[in-house]
């Protein structure tokens, strides 16, 4: 007989909708994306310590992820910081989880829950499974991760709502999870337009005007310029749903290399509006590298 896996596995909900839940398949699918991104070329000799992917439906950013992911996996890391938004249940603060392992099509990442362990210690995080448990910016990202680096382990951690003197106490604790066998990574979409999301500030141009709103956020970003970024999400009103998670790793980016001579590099841009042709509800996505 079996044994059962007694351990606390986060289940992979979101299979069959975001992404293919046959491994297989979804294999195949990588690949052949892999494939596309390196024949396209303009891949980076340098390393990043840290990106910032999408984590929308495959078929609309799986390739504009994959830019930035693949640069980094020519290291073999250890461990991923992964710092996602949270899209279901308002709170403040960060949330972490005690599971133990996160399932993908391809098996179980494992996490780090000594990690978590020190990251609830700290004021501002707490353990919410309930946060953890539905999160698509989490579970989008471990297929691909654990398609560039097999069994690697990731410390997921959701981001709330972040008042502006919380961040320099949280980055301080996030940063001392950054070793140099961890990647941090963060999940974010850009630009959300369209009605049903609350959020048409023009509606003329709309594709290069998005154009333009995701290119001036995303190079403040890059040039890690974070009263820039967090003034033109005042400006704007840019419906970025990762915006506390960016501001975090600019941070710590801040924390890490006061003389700032890490730099960003947008490595793709896309835009749902150019696959779906409907571009009265789509939804902006960006890759930036930090090496």
């Amino acid at each position: 007989m079996a044994m059962r896996d007694e351990r606390r596995i986060r289940r992979a909900v979101e299979a069959g909708r975001f992404y293919d839940g046959d491994p297989l398949r979804l294999r195949r699918e990588m690949m052949e994306t892999e494939r596309t991104v390196r024949q396209q070329g303009g891949m980076s000799d340098s390393i990043p310590r840290a990106v910032i992917v999408p984590h929308a439906g495959y078929c609309f950013s799986l390739a504009t992820a994959m830019t930035a992911i693949l640069l980094a996996a020519a290291r073999q890391y250890r461990r991923v910081l992964l710092l996602a938004p949270g899209h279901y249940i308002g709170f403040s603060g960060l949330a972490v989880s005690r599971c133990e392992g996160l399932a993908t099509p391809f098996g179980v990442l494992e996490t780090d829950p000594a990690g978590a362990e020190r990251l609830a210690a700290v004021p501002g995080c707490a353990f919410r499974e309930d946060v953890m448990a539905r999160e698509h910016a989490v579970e989008v990202e471990l297929p691909l991760l654990h398609y560039a680096w097999g069994d690697i382990t990731v410390l997921p951690v959701v981001c709330g709502a972040l008042q502006p003197a919380m961040l320099p106490p949280l980055a301080q604790a996030l940063t001392a999870e950054w070793q140099d066998d961890t990647l941090v990574v963060v999940s974010s979409d850009f630009t959300h337009y369209g009605r049903s999301f609350g959020y048409v500030p023009f509606d003329r141009d709309v594709p290069e005007q998005l154009r333009r709103l995701d290119d001036r956020a995303a190079r403040r970003i890059a040039g890690r310029d974070r009263a820039g970024f967090a003034a033109l999400l005042a400006e704007t009103g840019a419906t970025i749903c990762g915006a506390m998670p960016i501001l975090l790793l600019l941070t710590m980016l801040d924390l890490v290399d006061p003389e700032r001579k890490r730099t960003g590099t947008i490595t793709s841009t896309a835009n749902s509006g150019e696959i779906t042709g409907n571009w009265q509800h789509c939804v902006g996505y960006t890759a930036i590298a930090f090496a």
